[in-house]
């Protein structure tokens, strides 16, 4: 399953949840504020992303399904992205 995680860095109280959780999707900025150091490539980054979502304790954490073409399940009729 291909996901986008996102965060809302405004919000982050800089708890370290996430960054304990998952150290290969989130790290600190220099504002000590939670951000995405890159997007979940394994099963193992989805699922470590989708546990710090639910640890968050303040939801500025938000994974998110997104269809792909290299998703089994891709359709491109489904997307909202371009196709060339």
């Amino acid at each position: 399953m291909a996901v986008k995680v996102k965060v809302d860095s405004e919000g982050c109280i800089s708890c370290g949840a996430c960054v304990a959780i998952c150290p290969a999707v989130f790290e600190f900025n220099e504002e000590n504020k939670s951000v995405v150091k890159k997007q979940p490539e394994t099963a193992e980054e989805v699922e470590c992303a989708k546990q710090s979502e639910a640890a968050c304790p303040v939801m500025v954490i938000h994974v998110e399904e997104v269809k792909a073409a290299n998703n089994p399940d891709y359709k491109p009729e489904d997307s909202d992205e371009k196709v060339a």
